[in-house]
């Protein structure tokens, strides 16, 4: 990074945060031979007694929670959910497998290599290719697909999490009927008669409901049913999933972002190395121009502006920390800086940011990125829209084409229109494909639970007998991708054939399956339905061959769909204009188990969090200068390996949920974060029971942030465990740091073996003690 380029001082409250880190950087580190010391966690800065001994014996202080018959959770949570749910395990009942040997053992297969199948995990905003590793008819391991746009050769924790979810033992084992197992067949004969019932009245009354659709095949099945059947209704929701992008590029096209090729990039709120089916390609994308060589003149450089702490947040160059009520504001002034039409706001003591923001963006045109967050506004999306226009950025670093998804809509609005429709009785059947689970992860103000006493008909398809399947009348065992033919296209139109792995562990369905029994074809397998759409049924050798060629690279050569220009920005967008006053929330996916649908994998359970470390449960995230506002003096005390934390009482309007705390430095202040997907009552034996549901105050009108919200003290504590102090460095930097002339300098810096000086008795691995570094608690965020 050019090491001549200043940000000015941040002087306002919402910057405190940052300024308060950055002063305690500059009055209490330790400088050792190759510059600072970092500390990983405020608890190893303060180096309480309870802290050393901990990291002086850690778990073997902990041996009597292993004895303990009921401490399971804690077990858990200190010994890993892969090792406890294999021990206990041996107290339930297994799945039963029938094992047949090989008569004649396949050429391909040789005991103990492994073979690697090319498939794609469909997923939100575009598929991941997949290469799978296969053990003697197994799959074992999730890799990415280097031929494919949107892996490159790598994947995500939930591309490597679904090879536990496909094996997890509380899966749907079989279809069931009003509470008792069914068949297939029973299922297509009780269809017949509804079917029959909704052709008379061309589809009157009958509503599918569906996550985003990225699959060729099972779009053409909808349509199919929509000729047929015009007045059916197709809805999509998918709790993690903003609307806000639709609105700033035209609802059928999608941006695809070049992070390899721009010099200077902000975000405004977008977490793009998290989550959604392009994160993968993005980080990579970003880290290559990060590189550095002998020969480079300098290094991309990003700015954030955001309302919660993010993984992208985390690696920006300099970043912004502002409440959700002045985010618009910041917007319109950043877009007016740059001259850009309609942009108009109030930045504040933000103005010097922005002012030297706007300028370093300008001195980039058609080498930067302007992207906006899912979860903003139609207003911020339009701005990012017109200042990448304004840039020259479009066909340099940003590139648009046909949204993968079919039938792009709006996920809120979708699934409003629905729960009002099945409230007032116009919905005669519903059915639900794909996992999607409305009575756990719907709105709170649109009950939905309640609108499906009026729905007579309801049919779930989904992995798990979840929330949503137990107000069902049918439910249908889904099978899972890794053993199921299917289709999806990828953020920039390549498609990618699905293939299996193994058979069905459970006979399960696929989506376009369950759709056939609405069709003149009901008995078409998911094979049948992929193979015909592809090749149109003909059985010549160069179909053949194509069809092959594209299982093998797991990638459909020549469908990516042509780049164009850059569709005008909605007319007039709008604001959300949040009123400022009370603490401020905002919602977000959970890093490690998304919208929930990962609750029951323990692994991703165990996995640390981002930022926070925290595992097995979501918390309240605020700063310190929070939580000495609400007098939350003891929170987070470090207490025999754990956390003790306090809890708050939240309420929004008539709703309200309690939460432990968790402090984050370099949150904004009178801003708490909630994630979602935790509070689940039906995600199996693992899930089940953990955290708390933030959904019961999200509501339409408060679907990401929420404003005026209040909160107080409960008076109660909770257990939190986090992994930030797991584990001494052994003398080892956390981190190690150089400017960028330095680091051209001697480019195998971080490798160099550094000596540290140690204090009489080990109590520290730092040169110097410092004495009680809790004083001025005013340094903390």
């Amino acid at each position: 990074m050019d090491s001549k380029f200043e940000l000015p001082v941040l002087g306002n409250t919402s910057a405190s945060d940052a300024e308060r880190a950055r002063a305690l950087s500059a009055d209490l580190t330790i400088r050792a031979a190759n510059g600072k010391q970092y500390w990983r966690s405020l608890d190893e800065l303060a180096d309480s007694p309870e802290f050393d001994s901990f990291v002086r014996r850690e778990y073997p202080s902990q041996t009597e929670v292993l004895i303990d018959p009921f401490s399971r959770r804690s077990f858990l949570k200190l010994m890993g959910a892969s090792l406890g749910v294999a021990g206990l395990a041996a107290c339930t009942v297994q799945p039963k497998e029938e094992v047949i040997p090989y008569v004649r053992q396949p050429e391909e297969v040789v005991p103990g290599k492994a073979l690697y199948f090319a498939t794609a995990m469909p997923r939100s905003g575009g598929a991941m290719g997949l290469l799978v590793r296969s053990n003697e008819g197994r799959p074992t391991k999730v890799e990415g697909n280097p031929d494919h746009p949107a892996s490159l050769g790598a994947t995500d924790s939930f591309a490597q999490g679904e090879i536990l979810r496909m094996y997890d033992p509380d899966r749907s084992q079989s279809m069931m009927h009003m509470g008792d197992i069914s068949s297939w067949g029973e299922f297509v004969n009780a269809m017949t008669g509804r079917l029959s019932m909704h052709q008379a009245k061309k589809g009157e009354g009958l509503r599918f409901l569906t996550e985003s659709v990225t699959s060729p095949s099972m779009s053409a099945l909808m349509q199919s049913i929509a000729s047929d059947m015009p007045n059916a209704k197709w809805h999509q929701y998918e709790p993690a999933r903003g609307s806000g992008s639709f609105y700033g590029v035209g609802a059928s096209t999608s941006p695809m972002y070049r992070f390899d090729k721009a010099d200077r990039i902000l975000s405004l709120d977008s977490d793009f190395m998290m989550g959604a089916g392009t994160s993968v390609r993005h980080a990579r994308d970003w880290a290559e121009k990060r590189k550095v060589s002998a020969s480079s003149t300098g290094m991309s450089r990003m700015y954030m502006v955001e309302t919660s702490f993010s993984t992208t947040g985390a690696n920006a160059d300099n970043r912004l920390a502002v409440k959700p009520s002045d985010f618009e504001g910041i917007v319109g002034a950043l877009a007016s800086a740059m001259s850009v039409g309609g942009g108009s706001g109030n930045a504040g003591n933000n103005q010097a940011f922005v002012n030297a923001v706007a300028k370093d963006l300008l001195s980039a045109k058609g080498r930067s990125i302007v992207i906006a967050g899912d979860w903003q506004s139609p207003y911020v999306h339009a701005m990012a829209a017109k200042m990448n226009d304004a840039l020259g950025n479009v066909g340099q670093t940003i590139f648009y084409s046909t949204a993968a998804e079919t039938s792009p809509m709006d996920h809120v609005a979708s699934i409003t229109d629905l729960a009002l429709d099945m409230a007032k009785g116009e919905v005669e059947s519903l059915i639900i494909l794909g996992g999607v689970n409305p009575v756990y992860s719907a709105p709170a103000d649109l009950q939905f639970a309640e609108a499906t006493k009026k729905v007579p008909f309801i049919v779930h398809h989904g992995l798990y007998r979840d929330e949503t399947a137990q107000h069902a009348h049918w439910h249908i065992n889904e099978a899972h991708f890794l053993e199921s033919w299917g289709d999806a296209r990828a953020h920039d139109g390549t498609a990618s054939i699905i293939q299996p792995l193994i058979s069905p562990l459970y006979g399960g369905k696929t989506a376009s399956e369950v759709l056939t029994t609405f069709t003149k074809n009901p008995s078409l397998s998911a094979y049948e339905i992929v193979k015909n759409y592809w090749t149109g049924g003909s059985k010549s050798a160069t179909v053949e061959t194509t069809w092959r060629q594209a299982l093998n690279d797991g990638v459909i050569q020549n469908t990516a769909t042509t780049a164009g220009a850059a569709p005008a920005p909605a007319a007039n967008p709008q604001m959300n204009n949040l009123a400022a006053g009370g603490y401020e929330i905002v919602f977000r996916p959970d890093p490690t188990i998304y919208d929930g649908r990962y609750a029951n994998l323990g692994w991703l359970q165990e996995l640390p969090k981002p930022i926070s470390t925290l595992t097995w449960d979501n918390a309240a995230y605020m700063s310190r200068k929070t939580a000495e506002a609400l007098e939350l003096n003891e929170t987070l005390r470090f207490k025999g390996g754990e956390y003790v934390s306090d809890v708050v009482h939240i309420e929004v309007g008539d709703l309200s949920v309690n939460a432990p705390v968790w402090i984050i430095p370099g949150q904004p202040d009178n801003t708490i974060t909630l994630h979602l997907g935790y509070g689940r009552k039906a995600a199996g034996r693992v899930g089940n029971d953990l955290g708390f549901d933030a959904g019961r105050i999200r509501t339409t009108k408060n679907y990401w942030f929420a404003t005026g919200a209040k909160v107080t003290k409960k008076g109660d504590t909770y257990e939190l465990a986090g992994t930030q102090v797991h584990f001494s460095m052994e003398g080892r930097d956390s981190v190690r740091a150089a400017t960028f002339d330095e680091y051209k300098k001697d480019l195998d810096f971080v490798h160099h073996p550094i000596e540290h000086s140690m204090l009489p008795n080990d109590t520290t691995t730092y040169e110097d003690k410092i004495e009680d570094p809790t004083k001025d608690m005013s340094l903390f965020p």
